[in-house]
């Protein structure tokens, strides 16, 4: 008897794939950083560096350490 398995994963292009873990990891990145005021003033490069490091490592963010690029 044969049995199927549930893929937990989006196919946005040919042959590529996300895995819903990293559809909410960076959904909560988002949030996160958005709480955190990174996305205010993101005109310059480094402000956007500074946001995407933000949403990326987004854990470090809640410990308290700021991503900020001088």
């Amino acid at each position: 008897m044969a049995t199927r398995t549930a893929r937990t994963s989006y196919v946005w292009a040919r042959g590529t794939s996300v895995s819903l873990f990293t559809v909410l990891y960076l959904g909560a990145g988002l949030v996160v950083a958005g709480i955190y005021d990174y996305f205010d003033n993101a005109s310059t490069f480094e402000r956007v560096v500074e946001a995407a490091l933000a949403v990326i490592l987004w854990p470090l963010v809640l410990l308290g350490i700021e991503m900020r690029i001088d």
